[in-house]
């Protein structure tokens, strides 16, 4: 795995194996232990500088005011922001007419609704305006061979500016301080490691994969809200 990881960085890409069911599970089992000791490294790593008072732990805002316990928000967080970050930030390390359909319906959804707060009914519009235009370009065979030429030939930067977008995205809903801009490359180092990861299973076993790996990942907060309280 490690010499995978290590390929993948390097070259912003891996081959998909086909594994059987015990095999899937022992990847997913390795990658879930990787990635909750790169997370406690990461976070670690925040709170000595916040003890240090280097850095004050950054939080969201009005984040005590969300009510994680109730269906809709763990609805919201647990299954459609994996969903749509994955189809944005993942569908597209591998090329293919539908992985672009996938791609440019999420993308507004992403930006409008998620960053913008824009009503659900134009961010759908916006979504299906798009799409329209997608289909109209690939009627032309040779649309879809030059997207596929320049990904190809361009895998490593275009894994490494979806991987960065992806981390940097999670300043969005932060208070943000000069301070925190000076060390957000720190700050969101566990979503880069986590999308590093995520990538890979993408990559490895599929798009369905990374979205449930990442759903797993976002439910944890809501776990434990749950026994706080």
């Amino acid at each position: 795995m490690f010499k995978e990881l290590f390929f993948l960085g390097k070259f912003g890409f891996v081959e998909k194996i086909e594994k059987n069911i015990s095999q899937t599970l022992i990847f997913i089992l390795k990658v879930i232990i990787l990635l909750v000791l790169l997370k406690v490294f990461c976070l670690g790593l925040l709170k000595i500088l916040d003890v240090l008072g280097i850095l004050d732990a950054p939080h969201r805002v009005d984040f005590k005011n969300y009510k994680l316990n109730t269906l809709l928000q763990y609805v919201y967080f647990a299954v459609y922001i994996p969903i749509i970050e994955e189809l944005v930030f993942r569908a597209g390390l591998r090329v293919s007419k539908l992985n672009l359909v996938l791609i440019t319906v999420s993308l507004p959804l992403l930006v409008l609704k998620g960053f913008l707060n824009i009503e659900w009914t134009f961010s759908i519009v916006a979504s299906l305006v798009l799409l329209a235009a997608l289909f109209f370009l690939l009627r032309k065979e040779r649309v879809f061979e030059t997207i596929d030429k320049f990904c190809l030939k361009n895998r490593r930067t275009i894994f490494y500016i979806l991987l960065f977008s992806f981390g940097f995205l999670h300043l969005n809903g932060h208070d943000i301080t000069i301070k925190l801009l000076l060390f957000s490359p720190v700050v969101v180092l566990p979503h880069i490691t986590g999308g590093f990861m995520l990538s890979y299973v993408r990559l490895k076993l599929g798009i369905i994969y990374a979205i449930l790996l990442h759903s797993l990942n976002n439910t944890i907060p809501f776990v434990i809200m749950y026994f706080v309280r």
